[in-house]
């Protein structure tokens, strides 16, 4: 198995709901939040991730400049 780490720049999606997982994500440092959306279209977050958490399949948006 190779790892590998990415920077994701704080505010872009990691994956968003609906992506077909093609990696396992861990965070080495940075936090995440992990949220969905009301059907009125309203934001919700639904958890933070902090350094050696991972989830998958709701959208994960960096909230920092995060390694994964």
């Amino acid at each position: 198995m190779e790892l590998c780490t990415r920077i994701i720049p704080q505010g872009n999606f990691i994956f968003q709901m609906g992506d077909r997982p093609h990696y396992y994500f861990q965070i080495v440092n940075g936090i995440v939040e992990v949220n969905n959306y009301h059907t009125d279209g309203k934001e919700f977050t639904l958890n933070i991730l902090t350094e050696g958490q991972s989830t998958y399949p709701m959208n994960a948006v960096a909230k920092t400049d995060t390694r994964i």
